[in-house]
């Protein structure tokens, strides 16, 4: 297991695209129409510099994505995995408060530690837990 990992737990960030006090429901038929990963979301939720090559000195990726046909106050889960030793890192859920928008979270680590270098994905699944899409990328 990657050291880094092991003395570094990774913080999440999760930028909500509103989270609703209300109780949520199933989401099975969620669409998830475009997904990037970017160095950040706007306030309009917007990517910023999406790219999926990140330097060695990257300490947060962003995971946009943009959605239609949910249902409202429902979740969908995000899970980050550190494929170059197949290391889960992250499974959290992300409220989607209307039937389409645009939202996202981040892989974060604390202040001061870096992304170790390697290959990494994150994939969207429906309150079922089916995939709904996926994204690999890179920490150089």
């Amino acid at each position: 297991m990657n050291r880094s990992f092991k003395r570094c737990s990774l913080a999440l960030v999760f930028l909500s695209c509103a989270v609703s006090s209300v109780g949520y429901t199933e989401n099975a038929s969620i669409q998830i129409m475009d997904m990037k990963t970017a160095q950040n979301i706007d306030e309009k939720y917007r990517p910023v510099n999406p790219t999926a090559a990140f330097t060695a000195d990257t300490s947060k990726v962003y995971c946009w994505f943009k959605w239609k046909e949910a249902q409202v106050n429902s979740q969908i889960s995000s899970q980050w995995t550190y494929l170059t030793e197949n290391i889960p890192i992250l499974d959290y859920k992300i409220a989607i408060p209307r039937r389409e928008g645009a939202g996202g979270g981040a892989l974060s680590m604390p202040e001061g530690k870096t992304l170790p270098a390697g290959e990494y994905e994150v994939t969207l699944k429906n309150d079922k837990g089916a995939a709904l899409r996926s994204l690999k990328f890179k920490v150089k």
